[in-house]
């Protein structure tokens, strides 16, 4: 993990941003036409970070982006190592289909022997 946070730098583990959004009086910010996207994180360059939504190689720092098109903006920027990507869509896939975890892995690990998942 400590690898990951010395590559992320200047971000941290987990980031927030509000300062372009109104707070209202619970000091909370509704983003309703955001959208989450996944991103491999490529680095820092003049001031901004760069990411990258099609990657064209297996990376090992994922962002996970609110991305609030309209805005130009991302308000949250999570970064996830391998483990814990692979953590989330196995969460995922498990609400989603309603199979235990098991069952998902028998499918994940025959994915990743077909080359499925590389």
């Amino acid at each position: 993990m400590s690898d990951v946070l010395e590559r992320i730098k200047p971000y941290g583990k987990h980031n927030i941003y509000v300062k372009i959004y109104e707070l209202d009086e619970h000091r909370s910010v509704s983003i309703s036409d955001a959208k989450w996207i996944v991103c491999s994180y490529e680095g820092f360059e003049k001031g901004v970070g760069v990411f990258n939504p099609n990657p064209s190689e297996r990376v090992d720092v994922i962002a996970l982006i609110l991305n609030d098109e309209k805005n130009r903006f991302f308000p949250v920027i999570s970064f996830l190592t391998r483990e814990e990507a692979l953590r989330l869509a196995l969460d995922l896939l498990k609400l989603l289909t309603g199979k235990n975890e098991a069952m998902l892995m028998e499918v994940l690990c025959q994915m990743l022997m077909e080359g499925d998942l590389r």
